[in-house]
């Protein structure tokens, strides 16, 4: 019988994968057997990939933990020489604003005349000419006292600092006091301030202070430059340092990586290619590939079970194929009974199929109606060969006219040819996007119609 021979076929499929030990794979058709009777190479693939990929996690732990410190000694140096840097810019600022200082006051509290080119949307009095420079000379003092208190007492950067601020708070005391004398209107005691002088002093106390503060302030530079360019040094040599660890770090790492990727790899390249290129030969359509059983390890048994599955679609396709031939063939046959003109294009408005009714209804174009055609090189094809008649269209105007009822089906139209018949066309949208078509020759009708 013939539930007979499909048990005898599966018996023989199953004992082609299994061509080693029978019942070796569970599938339908062999017997299961216990795991205690397999192998032990049967969990070696596992092993040596859990054990290579841990291995190769742990390489990359250990680097990206190197790279991360490197990173951050890096980091410490260009921070380090930012700092520096911020100093310098600080110092320059600070001679700068101190000299506008001394400028403005002088020139207010001796010519009462508002220096305007500093703010001159805040400058209303004369007076607030010096406020403005005391404000920006201010902040700036700040600053600096937070640098100061930022390094140990006994650094030499720090106390040359700390005596700088102890000068800006002297000069920012006399500029204050001439601010005061400017405000109650008394100019006498403004100059005073400015040009007073001390005891066995040749130049005014005014400007005495801004001359030790600047003479204070380049002291302090000449430090900070040095520091900078030591810390510029350190930071070179720590990219370095960084780039070389790093490098050298990943490159260890990599090497050891691919050394135990391709020990783990080795043992199972062979039969895993030989079971894509199977895979590839069964996706391609060649149903009676096999893949060779190499070992009894995973692969092994997957191998047994790929040739199961292959034996399997061989049968189903070969079943397929016969049930879709006699399928198409009654389909054709169907269509060509029917009596009138059947037509289909796809949705690329590519002919698929007609019937032989059509064909006869349009002898002149035969040739033009073969699967794969575009309709619209069909009937522009016939166009220029004199198919239609169009009264009174162009050419081009009856295919945009002929284009636009196929792409876009809206109801039954008649159709007049060359030779004087008449056709009636029907078009429909499929439900994939294509156009089906019906054609009818209503040339006999027509004429009666005319009688």
């Amino acid at each position: 019988s013939r539930a007979e021979e499909r048990k005898k076929v599966e018996s023989e499929r199953v004992k082609q994968g299994n061509s080693a030990v029978p019942g070796e794979v569970n599938i339908p058709g062999s017997p299961p057997v216990p795991a205690t009777s397999r192998p032990p190479a049967t969990r070696s693939v596992l092993f040596r990939m859990v054990v290579g990929q841990a291995l190769i996690g742990l390489l990359l732990v250990i680097a990206i933990v190197i790279s991360v410190w490197q990173l951050n000694v890096y980091n410490e140096a260009r921070q380090d020489l930012e700092t520096r840097f911020d100093r310098l810019s600080l110092i320059t600022n600070i001679r700068q604003e101190s000299t506008v200082l001394v400028l403005v006051t002088h020139r207010v509290a001796f010519t009462q005349a508002p220096f305007v080119y500093l703010a001159p949307e805040s400058i209303r009095f004369p007076i607030d000419s010096i406020a403005v420079s005391v404000a920006a000379l201010k902040g700036s003092r700040n600053s600096l006292w937070e640098e100061a208190a930022s390094l140990p007492d006994d650094d030499p950067v720090g106390n040359r600092l700390r005596r700088t601020v102890e000068y800006l708070d002297e000069l920012i005391a006399q500029a204050d006091e001439c601010i005061a004398f400017g405000l109650a209107g008394d100019w006498e005691s403004a100059q005073s301030v400015v040009s007073s002088i001390e005891d066995s002093a040749t130049t005014p106390q005014f400007e005495r202070i801004h001359t030790d503060l600047v003479g204070e302030l380049r002291k302090a530079q000449i430090l900070i430059q040095q520091d900078y360019i030591s810390a510029e040094a350190r930071l070179t040599q720590a990219g370095r340092t960084s780039t070389m660890v790093t490098v050298l770090v990943v490159a260890v790492a990599i090497v050891l990586g691919v050394a135990l990727s391709y020990s783990t790899i080795r043992s199972i390249s062979r039969p895993v290619k030989q079971l894509s290129e199977a895979a590839a030969r069964l996706a391609a359509g060649e149903f009676d590939t096999r893949a060779p059983v190499a070992g009894q390890d995973e692969l092994g048994q997957l191998a047994k079970a790929f040739n199961y599955m292959a034996g399997e679609l061989q049968e189903m396709y070969a079943n397929l194929e016969a049930r879709a031939g006699t399928a198409e063939a009654r389909l054709l046959h169907a269509v060509d009974s029917v009596p009138l003109g059947i037509v289909l294009y796809d949705t690329d408005d590519k002919l698929v199929l007609c019937n032989e009714k059509y064909r006869e209804m349009r002898t002149e174009i035969t040739d033009l109606i073969v699967p794969g055609a575009n309709f619209e090189e069909i009937i522009r094809l016939a166009a220029e060969r004199g198919s239609y008649a169009a009264a009174n269209m162009s050419a081009d105007e009856w295919i945009a006219y002929r284009l636009d009822r196929h792409r876009n089906p809206r109801g039954v139209f008649e159709q007049q040819l060359r030779d004087g018949r008449w056709m009636q066309i029907s078009e429909f949208r499929t439900q994939e996007g294509g156009v089906f078509g019906i054609r009818a020759d209503i040339t006999e009708r027509k004429q009666a119609e005319a009688e």
